[in-house]
């Protein structure tokens, strides 16, 4: 009965061999998941400017005619557009021309000689028959703003002479209307 006995502690003991200690699983530190990068946002398309000017030209003493606006328009990096609404002109020609004064003074006397920025330039309309007498040209090599712009420059209308600016007939400052995107 010993025999039973002992083979009972062996069996409830484990055996008598060496006990296998069960080691816990390694403890793995979990990493915070790390957000992924922002989306590249597209870029947005830059927004050209847009500049205008207008100048409104008065009669001089002594012409008959009413007066008339002449109004330019550009687009950041774009040749100008020019754009005009006389009225009252006679049949004839005429032309378009930038000064170097600043102001006009009595008959146009300080507009001051052709603008040097402005000689190649020719902004001539003809009225009518089937022409309405008003400018509507577009690329047009003038600049409303960055380096010798027309502003502040004045504007005379002149009829023609020959082909070339002949008699001046109305005159006005250049002036900026704003810049907006």
């Amino acid at each position: 009965m010993h025999r039973i006995a002992l083979v009972a502690f062996v069996v409830s003991c484990g055996g008598g061999g060496a006990k296998k200690v069960e080691e816990p699983p390694p403890v793995v530190e979990k990493k915070e998941a790390e957000p992924p990068p922002p989306a590249e946002q597209p870029a947005e398309p830059a927004v050209a400017k847009s500049y205008s000017a207008k100048a409104a030209l008065t009669p001089l003493k002594g012409v008959k005619l009413e007066g008339g606006t002449v109004t330019f328009t550009q687009q950041d990096g774009q040749d100008t557009a020019v754009t005009s609404d006389f009225s009252g002109l006679k049949k004839g020609t005429y032309h378009v021309v930038i000064h170097d004064g600043s102001e006009c003074g009595d008959n146009g006397s300080k507009a001051g000689g052709p603008w040097k920025g402005g000689e190649s330039v020719k902004l001539v309309f003809k009225v009518g028959g089937d022409n309405p007498g008003n400018l509507d040209e577009s690329g047009v090599k003038l600049m409303l703003n960055g380096v010798a712009p027309i502003i502040g420059q004045t504007l005379a209308l002149h009829e023609d002479k020959k082909g070339a600016p002949g008699k001046m007939l109305a005159c006005g400052t250049i002036d900026a209307v704003g810049a907006a995107e």
